[in-house]
């Protein structure tokens, strides 16, 4: 399989589990429609760990999305009895940055050479599974993370995010499928473009195969910037007047207006004068005939 066959499975792998947490789902025979909560919260230079030496290659900056969503056991629907407990269902996306971090045995897959300081995108998805709390959503609480920025590796690590959710009474879970994306130099993922690239995958053997790629901080392109606009060749300037394809416009700024307004009357008296003088010339040749 090419790299861009690898990159699309890994890209739909990811894209898929990201959304399918926007879509709670369903109960056989259940006549409500699904309950999902979303919580949301952003996190800013947080750890991100491969498998170099130290195993911190980078740092991220994300925004984390995570929807619960509840599964009434059937009999509740059938028959009106008393269930101290639920089963719900959890999905959790990453979307945002990271930037490189130097170590000689640094790199998140191989180990090898890593360079500091070269940033990109990420995009990650996982999908938790099924757990029991409390019924109803008596024991939710978001408040510890909906809406918060969280630095470093704070709250806690991602397969314990669900605890910060529930007061009490929540039966555990663990991460099911993963996927995160990594690129280098560009500001999202994309099928192109990319300089290094590193998926890490519960598919891959946690991004530890070969074809799972590598990133070593490769310096990015530098973009040259755009080109000046070159003047026109039918512009010329003549006396602080501009002209543009033969057509005079107003002087430009800081010419000498006044000089150039007194320079044109001088030259209509004197045109003035020229015509009384010839006037008065041909009148005394009428008259001396």
């Amino acid at each position: 399989m090419g790299p861009i066959k690898r990159l699309a499975s890994a890209l739909a792998l990811t894209l898929g589990l990201a959304g399918a947490a926007l879509a709670c789902p369903t109960v056989a025979g259940a006549t409500p429609p699904p309950d999902c909560k979303t919580v949301t919260s952003h996190l800013v230079n947080r750890p991100d760990h491969g498998h170099g030496t130290p195993d911190v290659w980078a740092l991220d900056t994300v925004t984390r999305t995570v929807q619960v969503c509840a599964q009434p056991p059937a009999a509740l629907q059938t028959e009106k009895v008393a269930i101290d407990t639920w089963s719900y269902t959890a999905k959790l996306t990453d979307t945002g940055t990271f930037v490189t971090q130097a170590g000689t045995q640094g790199s998140p897959n191989n180990g090898a050479s890593l360079a500091g300081g070269v940033h990109g995108a990420v995009l990650g998805a996982a999908t938790f599974a099924k757990f029991t709390a409390p019924h109803d959503w008596i024991a939710w609480d978001s408040s510890a993370l909906d809406d918060k920025t969280f630095n470093g590796s704070e709250p806690t690590s991602t397969g314990d995010w669900l605890k910060l959710l529930w007061k009490d009474g929540f039966g555990g879970s663990s991460i099911n499928s993963y996927s995160w994306v990594y690129q280098t130099c560009v500001d999202k993922i994309v099928k192109s473009g990319w300089v290094e690239q590193w998926i890490d995958g519960s598919f891959n053997n946690d991004g530890q195969d070969a074809k799972a790629g590598d990133i070593r901080g490769r310096v990015c392109p530098t973009r040259s910037p755009s080109p000046s606009p070159s003047p026109s060749t039918s512009q010329t300037s003549t006396a602080g007047a501009v002209t543009t394809g033969g057509t005079p416009s107003l002087p430009v700024t800081g010419a000498p207006v006044p000089l150039i307004a007194l320079g044109g009357l001088v030259l209509i008296g004197a045109g003035i004068g020229g015509l009384a003088l010839a006037r008065r010339r041909r009148d005394r040749v009428q008259f001396e005939s």
